[in-house]
């Protein structure tokens, strides 16, 4: 259903559509016109055309509720509302004590269905927080001080407050990082080992892409919702399947594939600059199932050719934020811990990276280097080609612009050919890199003002690459950080394009927050007021937790922001443990029925450890993911013992500290606990199985 140039305030509430109808619909229409069609786009026409059909007929509209707070007022309550109204109008007409005992009786049956329902609705939202967690915040949100959307724009001290003008400056504003690109002319590579010339499809791969929408997710350009892609999967897959078929056979994507719609996100700043908003995309459905069966074929060719560099730890399997923190910071730990051991690391941050990627480059690398090549790279081409944006500022929308440089911003593929695209960087770099996506960083060991000049020329061959593919770098923000501290300590000074890059003391690195001493600190401050925080706001957002409630919340929201990259960020000092534990404390101390209990009598009525030990516990799973192959690092963090042992045969040798960084370090913390495990749990066949025999053995009492 094609998007018109406004939204409307009334929508399709897919939530309450009659699919009984719709399946039958599908089944019973004449798909003859859609069938016979050849060329991509009029097919693509053609579906759409019955889709808006069944959807017009069989889809309610209802009006969008702005308002937040009465969410859980339904009909119950309103029936309970009108019974206590009738029964006081009756008291009034005639002031009997029988009828006031009866309007007393309705209004507190009133009150209690109410205060049921609300609590009804409370219980559901904490139920969905971990599978839908925009609406745990839009009800958290809805609770607190109103805050402001987009309430004007300034643009050269011009104020713009219409939602139409701030929509179209918005997307101009958007448009204007792209790149221009310049003069490119290369020869391709001689490849061994073939290209990726095409990509095969079945009827069950799309089914089961179909099975695994999630209907929380907003419809694209062409207004498909995922709603009825799911409901419908038995009468749509095969469609489906037809119009994926025929996009890769011919190497052609429909105009609605290649459009967005952008949904501006306050990121922080002056709220009057545009460019202090992310851009969100939203982009058709259809086409990212199309997408994600390239995705599937494409990374097998990659993986299997070795053809991604190690350096890289975004968007690749057994690859995360934690394995490049933990590969990076391993590295740095083992050279400070050494005598004279000075580490230099360069923190690089690239500007709009993935707007920022010239389209005929990209295109380049994705032959020469993704190596695709016959009809899915003429379906590349297309794809890339006469991609068009708008965005949406409350109802209004913005005209189309061409949006001429990027990788598809919401899209499945963007991430892989961006992947592809800075996967050179590396080349010639002798100082250690690691990458994540667009996040770079580079440390070298300094023991005199040479090796700070290797560092420098480094510097410089990742500035040529940046202007050879046009990749600009936001200087300001990439800084200089010095590990190890000695007064015999070399001070290199290093410049990028000229810029005299920044020193700092501490850096927020994929999210944790790296000081030059390596302790854990500021990071644990920063997470325990975040956590703190939202706290807060629950007790304010819900009106009673009981202990269900409580352990959903610790489990899904909490508890993943107390221990997100625990392995390098994990405390060792006893005002740090306790600190976090603080956090646990206050939450478990929110529940009515358990207040008056002690911290470890709330736990165990609740059934969770408490997090030092879950710490240990992630500490031990990392270890078997890094033994076992399943989490990938870049070099080797792990010293396997080699001389024959008792125990298991994975044992690992403790190295010599002669600092705390490196004594309570990921993995050496770890060492004896994991060489006294039984050799079935370390020999378990999988992740899963893994951890459950350690909660047998280790935690008996089964509340990990």
């Amino acid at each position: 259903m094609k998007i018109e140039e406004g939204y409307k305030t009334e929508r399709y509430r897919y939530n309450k559509a009659n699919f009984d109808e719709i399946r039958n619909y599908f089944e019973t229409v004449s798909w003859r016109g859609f069938e016979d069609e050849e060329d991509m786009q009029e097919k693509w026409n053609r579906f759409i055309e019955i889709h808006d059909i069944a959807v017009e007929k069989y889809v309610p509209k209802g009006r969008v509720n702005c308002k937040t707070g009465n969410e859980w007022y339904n009909a119950v309550c309103e029936k309970a509302r009108q019974g206590k109204i009738n029964a006081w109008n009756r008291w009034r007409k005639m002031r009997t004590q029988a009828r006031w005992k009866n309007y007393v009786d309705a209004r507190n049956e009133c009150v209690k269905i109410m205060r049921n329902e609300k609590l009804n609705y409370e219980k559901d939202i904490m139920e969905k927080c971990k599978s839908n967690i925009k609406l745990f915040f839009r009800h958290i949100n809805g609770r607190m001080k109103k805050r402001e959307g987009i309430t004007g724009l300034r643009v050269d001290g011009k104020l713009y407050n219409e939602t139409t003008e701030m929509a179209e400056v918005m997307n101009e504003r958007f448009q204007s990082v792209f790149t221009e690109e310049g003069e490119f002319k290369r020869d391709d590579k001689k490849l061994e080992g073939g290209r990726l010339n095409k990509v095969e499809v079945s009827k069950e791969e799309i089914m089961k892409l179909m099975e695994n929408l999630d209907v929380n997710k907003a419809p694209g350009p062409d207004g498909i919702s995922t709603w009825i892609l799911k409901e419908c999967k038995e009468q749509l897959a095969d469609k489906i399947y037809s119009l994926v078929k025929t996009s890769l056979k011919q190497g052609r994507v429909p105009k609605d594939w290649k459009r967005a719609i952008i949904v501006p996100i306050y990121k922080g700043g002056r709220r009057e600059d545009p460019l202090n908003y992310r851009p969100v995309s939203l982009t058709s459905v259809v086409g990212k199932l199309c997408e994600k069966v390239i995705k599937e074929a494409w990374i097998d060719h990659l993986e299997k050719r070795n053809v991604l560099t190690e350096c890289q730890f975004g968007f690749r399997r057994g690859r995360s934020c934690s394995s490049n923190l933990r590969s990076y910071y391993s590295k740095v730990i083992d050279i400070v811990q050494e005598r004279e051991g000075w580490v230099d690391s360069v923190y690089l941050d690239l500007k709009k990276a993935f707007d920022k990627v010239p389209h005929r480059r990209l295109i380049w690398k994705i032959k020469n280097i993704g190596r695709v090549g016959g009809q899915l790279l003429k379906w590349m081409k297309d794809y890339l080609s006469e991609r068009e944006m708008r965005t949406v500022v409350r109802n209004s929308s913005s005209s189309w612009l061409k949006v001429t440089s990027g990788v598809p911003q919401g899209s499945v593929l963007g991430p892989v050919m961006f992947g592809i695209y800075v996967n050179d960087l590396p080349e010639g770099i002798e100082s250690h890199i690691n990458l994540f996506a667009d996040d770079a960083k580079l440390m070298r060991k300094v023991e005199n003002i040479n090796d700070c000049r290797r560092l420098q020329e480094d510097l410089d061959r990742i500035s040529g690459w940046s202007r050879t593919w046009q990749m600009e770098f936001n200087l300001n923000k990439c800084k200089v950080m010095e590990f190890g501290k000695s007064k015999w300590r070399v001070h290199g000074n290093y410049k990028m394009e000229n810029f005299n890059l920044e020193r700092s003391t501490a850096e927020v690195d994929l999210g944790v927050t790296i000081t030059e001493g390596l302790t854990p600190d500021k990071h644990i401050n920063k997470i325990t007021g975040e956590v703190t925080n939202l706290l807060r706001r629950i007790r304010v957002a819900f009106s009673y937790l009981d202990a269900d409630m409580m352990k959903k919340l610790i489990t899904s929201m909490i508890r993943p922001r107390l221990e997100y990259a625990a392995t390098v960020g994990s405390p060792h000092t006893k005002k740090n443990i306790r600190k976090l534990e603080k956090v646990q404390r206050a939450a478990t101390k929110m529940v009515p029925e358990l207040k008056d209990l002690t911290y470890e009598e709330r736990l165990k009525k609740l059934g969770i450890p408490t997090l030092e030990s879950r710490r240990e516990r992630g500490d031990l799973i990392s270890i078997y993911k890094i033994v076992h192959n399943i989490d990938k690092v870049d070099g080797e963090i792990l010293n396997l013992e080699t001389r024959t042992t008792r125990g298991h045969g994975k044992k690992l040798r403790k190295v010599q500290c002669t600092r705390d960084i490196k004594k309570y370090s990921f993995p050496h913390r770890a060492v004896d606990t994991w060489n006294g495990l039984a050799t079935d749990i370390v020999n378990a066949a999988s992740v899963h199985k893994f951890n459950a025999k350690l909660d047998e053995t280790r935690y008996r009492d089964g509340s990990i």
